[in-house]
Order: structure tokens, then C-alpha cells, then sequence
């Protein structure tokens, strides 16, 4: 409850009600209440910080707002994005809010993807599983809207589809961002990008490791962030033609 209410989904009256629900005492509730008011204020400074960083981050960098998400989804490290913030000037006390807030991020990112494992879990049999529909839409063979047909199918109420599709649509954003970063870094002058092109040819070829792809991309001065995030691309589009190749 109070991850949600830090999120922005719950009030902090719907905290309130909670604890007196649970039979808190009212000393109990009023401390409660007001260290959540305090986070509250924390998470929105941080969010406020976070936009103004667009507006500062240099064009050739990742921008904090696509670092943030592929952070919240697991792609990239917290320990990488807290370089990005250092790197932008924040002191101490903004970094361990902004970690903070992007810890509860993750956490409810992980309790959508542990309800969305149950629910694959819990799937009838027969015809397309909901993991393997799931995997065809990333893999951009189906679209979103067929795994929402799918949730609904086998009997899911609005609420459990919606938070379901709410961590898909993040993962599908965030791997546009991917592609889109690829994109520009591949367009840059130089022997630089020609050598990254290299890279994902030998990585796809066999001939390197995904961990190798990220020491070499580093040592091509790539910044770890963007490493990781093509690194992360590079693995999933290697999945998808594993995929479609025992299809």
C-alpha cells in the first residue's frame, strides 16, 4: 500500500483507511501517515528532478527519462544509473531519494511480473499458452492487443488485465528506446560505430558472449549505460531468432 501510494496509485487517505482497516492504533496511524507524507514529497521532488535533467543532459547522452525506465525494467543496473546522477551533479541526499524512489519502481515492476508469471502459470492448455502469446508480441510477431484478447479469453477480470498490460506496454516502450539509441549511436562518425556493428555480428555469430559485447562496448568508450541497454537489446533480438528458428 505504500508502494502504491508513492507510485501515485493510491491516496494517502486510501493508506490512512488501510491502517485503520488492519487495527493500527491511532498514535500508530498518525506516525505512519506522516513519514508516507514525507516520502511522498521526496518522490515528487525526485520526479521533478528528473524532468528538469532532460533539458541539461547532453544530446549525445542517454536521456535520464529512457535511463530511468530501462532501470525500473531491470535492463540496466541501479548501480549505473546512480553514476548518471552523480555524473549530473546530484549530491549525496538527491541520489539516495532518487535510488530510493527508483527502488519502488522495481518492486512493483517485479510484483507485475510475478502476477503476470502466476496468471502464465495458472493458463489452460491448448492452442497459444499465454507465455508463448506473450513472446510473440514482443518479438513483434503479434500485436499488444492480442494478449490482452488472450487475458480476457481465459477468463481475466479488467483489473488483473490491466496491470498486466500496464508492465507490457513499459517493456515494449523501453524496447523502443533501445532500438531508437542504437540507431543514433550507429549513426555517428567515425571507426567507433563501424566497430559496435562488428561486435553484435560476432556476438550473434557465436563468436562472442553478451558479456564480452559489454566489456568490448565500454572499452570503445561507450557509456556503461548505453552498453548495457544494447546489450540487453542485442540478447532479446538473439532469443527472437532462437525462437522463430524452432518455430
Amino acid at each position: 500500500m505504500r508502494r502504491a501510494v508513492l507510485l501515485g496509485l493510491k491516496s494517502v487517505a486510501d493508506f490512512d483507511a488501510f491502517l485503520v482497516a488492519q487495527n493500527f492504533t491511532a498514535d500508530a496511524v498518525a506516525v505512519l501517515v506522516a513519514e508516507l507524507q514525507n516520502d511522498v514529497a521526496e518522490a515528487d521532488q525526485a520526479r521533478a528532478r528528473r524532468q528538469a535533467a532532460e533539458s541539461t543532459t547532453p544530446t549525445q547522452s542517454l536521456p535520464l527519462s529512457t535511463l530511468a525506465r530501462a532501470a525500473r525494467l531491470g535492463v540496466v543496473s541501479v548501480d549505473t544509473y546512480e553514476q548518471r546522477l552523480r555524473a549530473l551533479g546530484y549530491d549525496d541526499d538527491d541520489v539516495d531519494i532518487e535510488v530510493e524512489l527508483l527502488l519502488i519502481e522495481l518492486a512493483e515492476v517485479q510484483a507485475k511480473r510475478a502476477a503476470r508469471d502466476a496468471e502464465h502459470a495458472a493458463a489452460a492448455a491448448g492452442g497459444l499458452t499465454l507465455a508463448e502469446v506473450l513472446r510473440a508480441v514482443r518479438f513483434g510477431v503479434e500485436s499488444p492487443e492480442t494478449y490482452r484478447a488472450k487475458l480476457f479469453e481465459l477468463g481475466r477480470n479488467s483489473e488483473t488485465v490491466d496491470t498486466l498490460m500496464s508492465v507490457l506496454y513499459e517493456e515494449l516502450a523501453q524496447a523502443d528506446d533501445a532500438k531508437r539509441r542504437r540507431a543514433t549511436l550507429g549513426s555517428e562518425p567515425g571507426e567507433r560505430a563501424l566497430a559496435l556493428t562488428q561486435l553484435e555480428d560476432l556476438v550473434k555469430g557465436g563468436f562472442l558472449t553478451i558479456d564480452d559485447f559489454l566489456a568490448r562496448a565500454i572499452a570503445l568508450r561507450y557509456a556503461p549505460d548505453d552498453a548495457e541497454l544494447l546489450a540487453a537489446l542485442l540478447q532479446t533480438e538473439i532469443d527472437a531468432k532462437a525462437a522463430k528458428s524452432g518455430a
